[in-house]
């Protein structure tokens, strides 16, 4: 048993005699529901920490952010998936007069 949380096995033997693909007889225990997107629009505060082109450290805080799901996707699978957003920075008009923000975003360069 690889992973039992994930139902993930390794075969660590092929029998001589083995057919493929193989057949397994399984059974789900018991689960839970995520809800990652409840409706279409979700508002959040972004922030995105990272290295810029120049390879400094950056990180860019947006705080606050119109956000929808791009597309399809599946969690069940072996490879990486890619969640696709696309959402526009919204106007936040108590941080205009910040000395760190403007009144969409803030960009900190770290040495």
């Amino acid at each position: 048993m690889e992973d039992a949380t994930q139902g993930r096995i390794r075969l660590i033997a092929h029998p001589a005699a083995h057919v493929e693909p193989l057949k397994v007889d399984y059974s789900y225990g018991d689960s839970i529901n995520i809800r990652a997107f409840s409706r279409p629009n979700v508002e959040r505060g972004i922030i995105f920490d990272g290295v810029n082109g120049d390879g400094q450290k950056a990180r860019l805080i947006i705080p606050r952010a119109a956000l929808t799901l791009n597309g399809d996707f599946s969690w069940i699978g072996s490879e990486e998936v890619t969640l696709t957003l696309s959402g526009t920075a919204l106007y936040v008009p108590e941080l205009e007069s910040d000395d760190d923000y403007s009144g969409f975003a803030r960009v900190t360069l770290f040495d």
